[in-house]
Order: structure tokens, then sequence, then C-alpha cells
């Protein structure tokens, strides 16, 4: 009975260190998984504190350094304005626009030399396929810095790009900046939506020899939208149809009869979700409010679709205080009259109908608006 019952105890002890064991390792592997989360935390935050420290006033103005998010990917080695310039803040932003792509070509340079057969090389080679991301975002960076010098200047810079492109030969290359250009200054979603700044991008393109003209068609077309309706330019005339009192009577006018100090131009969809957005935001600014009140503004809004009818039917959700207008012959969209690309798209123009800002924002209207009055 006496060994039944030690065998019985020795057994319970047995399973008493498997759970403690058992315990242990679990607390052993808990321990390990925290200690490399706190040092990836630890490093990350020592990487940051150190980009803090190297940053400069220019580098926080100008544009952020770009890093792919993959752990292999090197950050773009965006070129940084000499000691000596640095204290002149527009000196160093100009020298940026002609040499912020300095490093990232030399790299380019690197991988023709090797001519893709060592595996330096290649990864040169193909470094732009493989992080088109991160090319985009060092253009967007890129742009900020044209966006605060001079227009010719950018201009200049773009045109330069272009030619060193040229120069190295490297097809891939071109193609990674056409489309990161294309992404940042074009898409009619990007926040830094620029017709003007395209428009030495697409000569570029059209200037290559390393394109074909099947490469360029597509470009070709873009480049006759950007030229219509350019900033500073006038903008071209078309008729509409507006709805007038409770919405049963219309009338008929046009762009260059609209007399206004400032007319924005809305084109908007009464199905587009964005469109309402955009209908509520203008309708609650206060100062397009004063304006319109005292008779310095109009709000055109123009429908460029063909539904008729959905277009009467949406009349009540207007403010009356705007003009409600249609295209009923389609010039804008058909004839492509005015090179709009995407719904919503506002426009600013002055009174003689000269184009202050094309396809842009709300807020860019206000600045230019609210510029020009305090003067």
């Amino acid at each position: 009975m006496e060994k039944k019952n030690e065998e019985l105890e020795k057994v319970k002890r047995q399973g008493r260190m498997k759970v403690v064991k058992l315990i242990f390792g679990l607390l052993c592997a808990v321990i390990i998984v925290l200690y490399g989360v706190g040092n990836n935390v630890y490093n990350n935050d020592n990487a940051k504190k150190t980009q803090g420290a190297d940053s400069t006033d220019i580098e926080d103005a100008a544009f952020a350094k770009v890093s792919d998010s993959s752990a292999s990917a090197q950050p773009f080695p965006a070129a940084e304005p000499p000691m000596y310039l640095r204290a002149d803040r527009q000196a160093a932003l100009e020298w940026l626009s002609e040499h912020y792509w300095d490093n990232w070509l030399k790299t380019i340079d690197s991988g023709s030399n090797a001519a893709g057969n060592t595996e330096a090389g290649a990864l040169a080679g193909q470094a732009l396929a493989q992080q088109s991301r991160q090319l985009t975002e060092a253009f967007a960076g890129y742009v900020n810095v044209l966006s605060q010098v001079e227009y010719e200047k950018a201009c200049k810079g773009l045109g330069k790009l272009f030619g060193q492109l040229e120069e190295k030969g490297s097809r891939k290359a071109l193609l990674g900046v056409m489309k990161a250009a294309e992404d940042v200054l074009y898409d009619p979603n990007s926040p830094m939506l620029n017709e003007e700044l395209y428009i030495p991008v697409l000569e570029g393109i059209l200037a290559s020899k390393l394109l074909s003209s099947d490469d360029k068609l597509a470009y070709r077309a873009n480049y006759e939208i950007v030229k219509i309706n350019r900033k500073g330019t006038r903008a071209r005339d078309f008729e509409y149809i507006y709805l007038t009192g409770d919405g049963n009577g219309k009338k008929l006018s046009s762009l260059y009869q609209t007399k206004a100090e400032y007319l924005i131009v809305y084109f908007n969809n009464p199905g587009c979700t964005s469109c309402k957005e955009i209908k509520q935001q203008l309708s609650q600014e206060m100062v397009i409010r004063q304006m319109i009140a005292n008779k310095e503004l109009i709000v055109l809004s123009v429908y460029p679709d063909e539904d008729l009818q959905q277009w009467e039917d949406d009349f009540k959700d207007f403010p009356n205080e705007w003009i409600y207008a249609a295209d009923p012959a389609g010039s804008i969209k058909d004839d492509n009259r005015w090179g709009i690309r995407a719904i919503p798209s506002l426009y600013l123009l002055d009174k003689d109908k000269t184009v202050l800002l094309k396809d842009t924002s709300i807020e860019a209207i206000i600045a230019v608006i609210t510029s020009a009055r305090s003067k």
C-alpha cells in the first residue's frame, strides 16, 4: 500500500514539474517577444530622434526624406543643399529645384555602368519597378520644392531632370519618373494636382528619344488637354441653359454673357457624392456668401451630362442665388471644350473671364479672392 502511495506521489510530482516547465517556457517566450518588440520600438524611436536632430529648416519646409516601407529598401537619396546656402531659404530651394535628383541619378548611372551583369547592376536597373511608391513619394517632395520657387525656375528644374534622364539612356528610369509625375501632378484625385507643372514634364516626354511614337500617343493627348484654359488665358466660351424661379422656367445664356467681378464655374453631377460635399462647403463659406450678396461673385453650377431630367429634379437642392445651368449641346464634354477630366471640377475666373485657378479647391479660391480684396 505504501509503495502504491509512493508511486502515486511520484507521478503527481512529475505532473507538477511538467506544468512548471511548461509555464516557465511560456514565460520565457513572452519575455523574448516583449524584448524584441521593445528593441524595435527603441530603434525606431532612436531613428526618428536622429532624423530630427539632423534635419534643417530647409528640409522641413521643402521636403521630407522618403523611405520605402519594406525593410530591405534604401531611403531615397534626395540631395541636400550645400551648407553655405542653408541660411538663405529661397536660395536653397532654388538649388534643390535643379539638384534634388543628383544622388539618385548617380545610382542609376552606376547601374547602367554595371550593364546589368552583376547583382548590384540588376538591382539598380530594377529599382524603379520595385520601388514605384518610393519614387512617387520622392516626386511629391520635389513638387513641394518646385511650388516654392518661380514657375520659370520650376520648369528649368524639370527640364534638367528629363535632359539628364535622356543622357543616362535608361528607359526604366524615364518610365519610372513619368509614372510618378503623372500620379502626383495629373491624377485628378492627387492633392498636388498641378497641370502647369505637368506641362514641362509632358514636353520632356514628347522630346525623348528613348520612347517610341506609340509610347507618346497618350501623352500627346494629355498635352492638348492641359493647354486648354490654362491659368492666365481667357476661358473658352460656351452656351448654357439655366432654370429660373421655381425651376419651371428656362433661359439661354453663355459664359461670356455672365457678368461678375469673380466667377466660380462649378462642374458637377447630381449623382456624385463628392459634388454634394463641394456644394455644401461652397454654400456655407462666409466669404463666398458675402461676395454673392454684394454682387461681387457668381457661382455658375454647370451640369455637363445628358440626363436633363435628373438635372431639373435636383434644382431644389441648390442655393437660389446660384446660376443652375446645364450644357444642352454637350459641347463641354463631347468637344472637350474645357478639358474636364473628373467631376467635380472648380474654376475661378475674373471679370474678363481670365482663368485664375483651374481644376482647383475651395481653399485655393478663398485664398485668391481674399488676397485680392485685401489689396
